[in-house]
């Protein structure tokens, strides 16, 4: 599951994230399908830490006025975006690679 951890840096804005559950070794198979993803969202494998981070940058629109609603909304779908990225490695040969 993601954890969504906080506002890391303004412009573009980087939203920090901690997977938890998830095997260290699908990092790289999460990274290729985070490189698809509308956002530049990618796995942040410079920090040492034993779960797996996710970074996703945003640039809200100049005229967009409420920048808390947009990054919930956006937070939102890429939480989603996410969720169906674990599920489709679950079901995939990779999930029988990395259990076994």
């Amino acid at each position: 599951m993601l954890e969504y951890v906080k506002i890391i840096k303004e412009d573009p804005y980087r939203l920090g994230f901690v997977d938890e559950d998830s095997p260290k070794e699908w990092e790289p198979i999460i990274n290729v399908k985070l490189s698809e993803y509308k956002e530049s969202a990618y796995v942040d494998s410079a920090i040492k830490i034993d779960n797996i981070v996710v970074i996703l940058e945003l640039n809200p629109p100049c005229n967009d006025l409420n920048i808390s609603e947009y990054i919930g909304n956006k937070r939102k779908q890429f939480e989603d975006y996410y969720k169906r990225i674990l599920e489709d490695i679950e079901n995939s040969e990779f999930y029988d690679l990395y259990i076994k």
